[in-house]
């Protein structure tokens, strides 16, 4: 007999599997093509449902495990591996603001993997797809479209903080050029939010630390012919990306990756409010990201596929 657990676990990649198929024809440009978009989502609904399947056995570590290690975990089954550096200037406890670019796929996973912190809260762009994961959701404080919601948010990142928790957050708002494989990463950052001052008002205690995650796209992705379908570079890396998930969900070895994440020396928050206007202070945090984007770090540790849990 089937009990009920299982039955919201089927539901629930049934309706992960339906939000993937629809992403993957977004990606592809035809969603809105009715006479291609039957057809293509019956070709697409293995990958999709097999991302689908992935991603909620993620979600029930999440909930056993907790974000970091099952974040370590699900990656040694999807990508070559990860290295990181400048891990070591994350405190344990205390107030901290993380901020750092966003090239999609596996950076927000890669950094989870490298955060040191079980109070992790992640600001995050209200999206079906993680609404849809149930244990992960609640790590995450959604910024909703309608700019009146968004006080709530400010208000949650806020409380947080002067509780001592650690916060994440992608300032872009949007997803960014890999560094690693892509150029205009370092212009894209001049498009960060000036929102980063309001986490240094909120909580001058906090120290605030940019990180740059690199190498999350593979070559052979964004060099595929498929992606010749879509004129803009946007939507081409948009398509390079989708290919890269669907082959990792079926074939993992087809296009592996190694990404890297660079942490940056913390600054504290009341240095930076002393700075006064917006601008300034995100112009700072800026130039720091732009130099962790511009330096070659040694690694302090590594996850290997296939390696044992690393200590926490």
């Amino acid at each position: 007999m089937v009990n009920e657990s299982h039955l919201r676990v089927i539901d629930q990649i049934e309706e992960i599997s339906r939000i993937n198929a629809y992403e993957f024809l977004v990606s592809f440009g035809i969603h809105q093509i009715s006479s291609l978009r039957v057809v293509l989502t019956e070709l697409l609904k293995p990958a999709a449902r097999r991302f689908a399947e992935q991603v909620v056995i993620f979600d029930q570590w999440v909930g056993s495990l907790g974000l970091q290690t099952a974040s370590q975990t699900f990656l040694r089954g999807y990508i070559a591996g990860i290295d990181v550096s400048g891990q070591d200037g994350i405190p344990s406890d205390g107030p901290v603001v993380i901020l750092s670019n966003h090239p999609g796929m596996a950076d927000s996973l890669a950094l989870f993997a490298s955060i040191p912190r079980q109070d992790l809260k992640v600001i995050a762009q209200e999206r079906p797809f993680l609404r849809a994961l149930i244990q992960t959701s609640q790590r995450l404080i959604y910024v909703p479209e309608n700019v009146e919601g968004r006080t709530e948010v400010i208000r949650s990142v806020g409380h947080h903080l002067r509780q001592g928790g650690a916060v994440l957050t992608f300032p872009a708002g949007r997803i960014e050029p890999d560094p690693g494989v892509m150029q205009g990463a370092a212009a894209a950052l001049n498009q960060w939010s000036k929102s980063i001052a309001l986490f240094v008002r909120m909580a001058p205690q906090a120290l605030i630390i940019p990180a740059v995650v690199s190498g999350v796209v593979s070559a052979k992705a964004i060099q595929h012919p498929l992606t010749r379908l879509r004129r803009r570079p946007k939507d081409r890396e948009r398509l390079a990306a989708t290919l890269q998930i669907m082959a990792n969900a079926l074939l993992p070895d087809l296009m592996p990756v190694r990404v890297r994440v660079n942490y940056g020396h913390g600054i504290p928050a009341g240095e930076l409010a002393r700075l006064g206007s917006p601008e300034i202070i995100s112009q700072v945090v800026v130039d720091r990201v732009r130099g962790l984007m511009e330096a070659v770090s040694r690694p302090c540790w590594t996850i290997e596929q296939g390696s044992p849990i690393l200590a926490q």
